[in-house]
């Protein structure tokens, strides 16, 4: 699916089949995301501010520089996901799996983390 720097500002992509996704650029703002498997997708730059990931996978994605303020991301798996730059900050983080993630450069300024899962997450 190329859905690459489209506007997709507030869309409900609830339980979506979204893995392999190009969503390089795509503004996201306020999307509804929860449940949704975004295995190995493509968010590099994306704009996910104000999101809801709740519960959902993306489990080896690509998050390079992506905007996440203010996103819900509680019980999300990133494992091995790259997040190189990524902003984190207000971010809801309870029970988010990183492990083995690389997180380098991240931003989590006023996140808030809770039980979060980092073992193996490169957090330089």
């Amino acid at each position: 699916i190329n859905l690459r720097g489209r506007d997709l500002r507030g869309i409900v992509f609830e339980e979506a089949t979204l893995g392999h996704a190009d969503l390089v650029g795509a503004n996201l703002q306020g999307a509804w995301l929860t449940w949704a498997n975004l295995r190995e997708a493509q968010l590099d730059r994306a704009r996910l501010e104000g999101a809801s990931l709740t519960e959902s996978d993306l489990q080896g994605a690509s998050l390079e520089n992506a905007n996440l303020q203010g996103a819900e991301l509680s019980q999300t798996n990133l494992r091995g996901a790259l997040l190189r730059g990524v902003r984190l900050e207000g971010a809801r983080l309870f029970w988010t799996m990183f492990e083995g993630a690389t997180l380098t450069g991240a931003q989590f300024q006023g996140s808030i983390a809770f039980a979060a899962q980092m073992r193996g997450a490169d957090v330089r």
